[in-house]
Formats: structure tokens, C-alpha cells, sequence
């Protein structure tokens, strides 16, 4: 579709699995014609999403030994949750949480909520550069 010129039609048919309501929802409102107007960025998008699911993650994250949180949305597409339960599994020290309510998008105040308590008492490490 990008090739033929059809940015709202590629924009669609990379959003297909996402409910009918929230695509609708989208094209009503203003950020649909940025995300048009940056249909090409889809390319890219798509490939990293693709490496994403079929990457390695126990080999790639397993010697991450920093604290990491994993949020996902409570009512986000099917495939978040799978995918951040995922990454929490790679992790040696992952802690999951869901945003109530949320779908894939950003919820400010419970997500300040949730990173507050993620950071509150955890001991701050400072690495010189150099």
C-alpha cells in the first residue's frame, strides 16, 4: 500500500488487529493525520515488532542485572500481555504490573503511581564516565 501511494490504507491495515472501536476512534481524531503523514516509519515499525516476537529474550535480556519494570495496559490488544509476561520472564529482575482501566495508551497519574512505588526505597547507583 506504501508503494502505491495509499498512506491511510497502509496506516489501517497496519492497525488491523487493534478493536474496530479504537481504529474508528482513531481516525476521528486529530492524531490521525500525523500518523498518516508518518505512514512510512511503518516499514521500520513492523520489522522491529517482527524481530520482537521472535527474538531470544532469555539469551538477550537474562544478564540484564538491573531492577526493570514491565507495564502493559489492562484492556490493551491481545498481544501486550503475552508479550510483557515475556520479557518479565527474560529478566532476572523484572517486576509486572498492569495499568487498570488502560489500553495502549499512557495513563499519567497511575502510571506515576506505579513508578513511584517501583523506585521508592531502591538504592540509587552512579556510574562514573569515562
Amino acid at each position: 500500500m506504501l508503494d502505491a501511494g495509499d498512506r491511510p490504507g497502509a496506516v489501517s491495515h497496519y492497525m488491523k488487529d487493534i478493536p474496530l472501536e479504537m481504529l474508528e476512534g482513531l481516525r476521528d481524531s486529530p492524531l490521525w493525520e500525523p500518523f498518516v503523514a508518518h505512514a512510512e516509519s511503518l516499514r521500520a515499525d513492523a520489522q522491529a515488532l517482527e524481530w520482537a516476537m521472535s527474538a531470544p529474550h532469555r539469551e538477550l535480556l537474562g544478564a540484564l542485572d538491573v531492577p526493570t519494570l514491565v507495564v502493559v495496559g489492562e484492556e490493551t490488544v491481545d498481544e501486550m500481555p503475552a508479550a510483557a509476561a515475556s520479557l518479565a520472564a527474560a529478566l532476572p529482575d523484572a517486576t509486572r504490573a498492569e495499568v487498570a482501566g488502560s489500553q495502549h495508551s499512557w495513563q499519567p497519574a497511575a502510571m506515576t503511581d506505579l513508578l513511584a512505588g517501583f523506585l521508592g526505597g531502591r538504592p540509587v547507583r552512579i556510574h562514573a564516565g569515562g
